[in-house]
């Protein structure tokens, strides 16, 4: 088990189940207003900001409630969020009758804007930020031989966050946009309307990897796993390279220019893309296509819905739009939990300081009930379950109990409505806890919930001598090879009590159910601590608020330790100085 200092949050990869269809397209605001862009934060589901002749809207809750940014003059072209923290957001907004454009940024998620120190007399195209890093593609004014106002590039890079810039210089050919790559920072693409370059150290020296005369290149994406692979949009279609751009081939996608495109970073295969003919998507990298909307129309934008799966937002005609897989979205996998008859799908982020960070690997233990490894899979970190509580208040139950104090964050996505909850807890802190009132909410709403964390016991022990072996029972389970017994007593408010029935879900952790099988009510770990301080560690994760007792006894030494939860306690424990 690893222990996490500080909290960094990271992107949840979402698994989308290519070539299924898709339902019509639902309008989701703001109304009343043109959009001309649209940018999502992977990391914070249901955060959306549109950029609008009406400044910059944002929505917290998926697009069912919009409310406006404070007001800053013109009209806003583009919107982007920093990809490594969502609270930091650009935003371009064109002066009216003037040549330039004014570049505003946000480092409190759009409450308050301050301007950006941007060199007057350019339009700016479009800005891309990573971190401290931002690339704004922009154009000047140049008087042409016969009298005509012509176009050259003024491309500009900032290195602190916006405040100071330096020109690029690399082409005289206005640049449309950059692409930072995901893995390498340092290196980045860069495309005019007919040109193609590349850099390798973060902007110093620039490369020309690729021309196509009067191509019309509107739109990029790297494949977020594989930088190599790069999809480039045309006027006339898609190109695609698999050597980071040096060498290119066309894709079979005939559907006029090519506006905007998207690689699903949980599965690079599914690529998107938004064209003047509709909505395409493609299942094999680009190899096939399939219209799955907006025929014959516009697409502007694209963005995937992190608090949904397969789902998407679109702009097209000026409006924004919310499209979802049609039937059943749940598929379970190396990441994903299906629960309650694979309506409810549960995945986790964790974040360590010392070990990086990654996807929980998911294991199910019942119909309702699964649980996550961080690290090894004999080592389990959380424990999770849904209920179905209708019958009780017209909701389906969440209850989720920690064995690590490793930052993590769960993603609950109800696939029948599309409504999801984000539940986060922060590194050095141990959460049981239950959400009774989980689902369903107002289509599309998302809801993020802090854990929160119950007072541990303080164990009692004693010492009974010399005791039998252990050996596997109904009501025990034997864990860290067989030394320590652990067995749990259970009782209610109207005095019934009993025997909880145990089951081992690995050699070191072992789960308990009270009143039904499908039903875990707790689950226990015994872990060897000894080469760190001398000691064996007990932690449990409680997923009921049932009063129990948790009794683990050392068969080699009788030493023995019980842990009494009261009636209404939900809570997560760690005992490191256990045995």
């Amino acid at each position: 088990m690893g222990f996490a200092n500080r909290v960094l949050w990271t992107l949840l990869s979402l698994v989308v189940l290519a070539g299924r269809a898709l339902a019509q397209p639902v309008e989701i605001g703001p109304t009343g207003i043109r959009v001309t862009d649209v940018a999502v934060a992977p990391a914070a589901p249901g955060l959306i900001y549109v950029a609008s002749g009406s400044g910059v809207q944002k929505s917290v809750d998926g697009g069912t409630s919009w409310a406006a940014t404070p007001r800053v003059p013109g009209e806003v072209t583009n919107v982007v969020i920093d990809s490594l923290s969502a609270q930091t957001v650009f935003a371009i907004f064109d002066v009216d009758g003037s040549a330039s454009s004014r570049l505003y940024r946000s480092r409190d998620g759009g409450e308050s804007w301050t301007s950006v120190a941007f060199p007057s007399q350019r339009r700016i195209r479009r800005v891309t930020v990573r971190g401290s890093t931002v690339y704004a593609a922009a154009y000047g004014y140049v008087l042409l031989p016969n009298w005509d106002l012509g176009h050259r590039d003024a491309s500009m890079v900032s290195r602190d966050g916006g405040t100071t810039w330096l020109p690029l210089g690399f082409t005289t050919n206005p640049i449309e946009a950059f692409a930072i790559d995901p893995v390498n920072p340092n290196e980045t693409l860069a495309f005019s309307s007919w040109d193609f370059y590349r850099t390798n150290d973060a902007g110093g020296h620039w490369s020309l990897l690729f021309e196509e005369q009067w191509a019309g290149f509107r739109a990029c994406a790297i494949d977020p796993t594989n930088p190599s692979i790069v999809y480039l949009g045309a006027s006339s279609g898609m190109r695609r390279s698999v050597d980071g751009g040096a060498t290119w081939g066309a894709v079979g996608l005939d559907a006029g220019s090519v506006n905007a495109i998207i690689v699903d970073p949980s599965s690079p295969s599914t690529v998107y893309a938004g064209t003047s003919g509709g909505l395409f998507r493609s299942a094999d990298s680009g190899e096939s296509w399939q219209s799955i909307g907006f025929a014959f129309e516009s697409v502007d934008a694209v963005a995937l819905d992190p608090a949904s799966p397969g789902s998407l937002y679109v702009i097209a005609g000026g409006r924004l739009f919310r499209v979802r897989p049609e039937g059943p979205k749940c598929a379970p996998g190396a990441s994903t939990l299906c629960l309650n008859g694979g309506r409810f799908q549960v995945q986790v982020t964790w974040q360590s300081t010392g070990e990086g960070s990654g996807l929980g690997h998911a294991i199910p233990l019942s119909s309702n009930t699964g649980y996550f490894w961080f690290f090894d899979g004999a080592n389990i970190e959380l424990a999770v379950k849904i209920l179905d509580g209708t019958a009780y208040n017209g909701k389906f139950w969440f209850f989720a109990g920690s064995l690590t104090d490793v930052g993590y964050t769960i993603v609950v996505t109800d696939t029948e409505t599309g409504v999801g909850k984000s539940y986060r807890s922060a590194p050095g802190r141990m959460s049981s806890f239950a959400d009774t009132s989980a689902f369903p909410r107002a289509d599309g709403a998302v809801v993020e919930v802090s854990g929160d964390i119950a007072a541990g016991p303080t164990p009692a022990t004693a010492y009974l001598g010399a005791v039998e072996a252990c050996t596997v029972g109904r009501d025990s389970v034997c864990l860290s090879g067989g030394r320590f017994r652990a067995q749990v007593t259970w009782r209610t408010t109207d005095g019934r009590s009993g025997a909880a029935q145990a089951n081992a879900v690995t050699s070191d952790t072992g789960s308990f159910w009270f009143f039904q099988e499908s039903n875990v009510e707790l689950v226990l770990k015994v872990l060897d601590g000894r080469s760190l301080n001398g000691h064996y560690w007990v932690f449990y994760g409680a997923l009921s608020d049932v009063a129990y007792t948790i009794t683990v006894t050392d068969t080699e030494t009788g030493i023995v330790k019980t842990y009494d939860n009261p009636q209404g306690t939900l809570a997560s424990h760690a005992d490191t100085d256990a045995f």
